[in-house]
């Protein structure tokens, strides 16, 4: 039986890749619509070539042919497509909030929030779909899994050239498609995404890191994607530590601030346009928080991978971590926006 097992899991990767196909095809054209319309350049620019890029960054080349480190990495790929559909859904929102507050024909309302939003989540499509594939290939990775002999490789100290050239790729693509998205939209988008709120955000999760790691522990996390240094196994463990724990310190700290958001903006309902500023910040904040998460991300692969090449260990993350710790924030949001949009119609 468990010979088949690689089988079963291949034949079972067909069946959904089919049964998304034809429901991707047929749903369109029963609506009269062409199914390109899930085919979006701006999505894929937001999520599949910026997850490579950081891909590249956080695994050096030695060991990569590991099977035990090969699943790492295709569980720690398949949380950042994730994120990266979720912060692409965020920017549409944000914008598509953004231009209600000044919008003054309500006869283009309907059609502009409604084609905003389903081009928003079309991030999310190209975000969870790459990652359930990825899911099947690690499931199958390791029903394959043999025993490897492991040999210690040491890391070499120094300058972490190739995770700043795939920062660089990705804050350079995504802030890029919100400059354009911008002047599509004739709005400025500097005011949108770096306002107080995020700055506070950043602020607080800092000093909350040093309260509960220690200076040197955050400052270490810092520095992991910028500089590489070759550390015994117990630093390199309360390193992960620290950068795991501020994952989550700004996935709590996110939640908070929208909780908060919501409170507000129900407080101002009686302006029907005023609640969408609320949600401008909560959005913009929301994607703060995913982006500093990715930071992150990309420490916690290099370390890791570290660990590994020392010890021939790896230290999985937890597999729900966006469910947990992202996915309430988002719900909030769309209920934020719920509230606002059947507000608005209303009045």
């Amino acid at each position: 039986m468990k010979n088949r097992t690689p089988y079963t899991l291949l034949g079972l990767v067909i069946l959904i890749c089919l049964f998304l196909g034809y429901t991707i095809y047929s749903l369109p054209m029963a609506a009269n619509i062409s199914p390109l319309l899930f085919i979006d350049v701006i999505s894929f620019g937001i999520v599949i070539l910026p997850a490579f890029a950081l891909y590249y960054g956080a695994f050096i080349t030695t060991g990569n042919k590991r099977i035990k480190l090969q699943g790492f990495k295709l569980r720690w790929l398949q949380e950042v497509l994730l994120a990266l559909g979720i912060i692409g859904t965020l920017i549409g929102i944000t914008f598509i909030a953004a231009v209600v507050t000044t919008m003054k024909d309500m006869d283009r309302f309907n059609p502009m929030v409604g084609s905003g939003l389903a081009v928003s989540l079309i991030t999310i499509f190209y975000g969870f779909i790459p990652a359930l594939g990825l899911y099947f290939i690690e499931k199958r990775l390791i029903a394959t899994k043999k025993d490897e002999i492991f040999e210690p490789h040491s890391v070499k100290s120094g300058f972490s050239l190739r995770s700043i050239v795939g920062l660089w790729f990705v804050l350079g693509l995504l802030f890029g498609v919100i400059n354009l998205l911008g002047i599509d939209v004739g709005k400025n988008p500097m005011p949108m995404f770096f306002n107080l709120p995020v700055l506070g955000l950043i602020i607080t999760s800092l000093l909350i890191s040093v309260f509960i790691y220690g200076g040197q522990a955050t400052i270490q996390a810092l520095r992991v994607p910028f500089w590489r240094v070759n550390e015994n196994e117990e630093t390199l463990l309360s390193t992960l530590n620290a950068i795991r724990g501020n994952k989550r310190i700004i996935a709590l700290l996110g939640l908070l601030l929208g909780l908060v958001t919501i409170i507000i903006g129900l407080k101002i309902l009686g302006a029907a346009t005023e609640a969408f500023i609320v949600l401008v910040n909560y959005s913009s904040i929301l994607s703060w928080c995913l982006l500093l998460i990715l930071f992150l991300n990309l420490a916690e692969g290099q370390i890791v991978q570290q660990i590994y090449l020392q010890t021939g260990e790896i230290h999985y993350e937890d597999r729900f971590f966006i469910a947990k710790f992202i996915l309430p924030s988002f719900f909030f949001l769309y209920f934020l926006l719920l509230l606002d949009l059947i507000f608005l119609f209303i009045a």
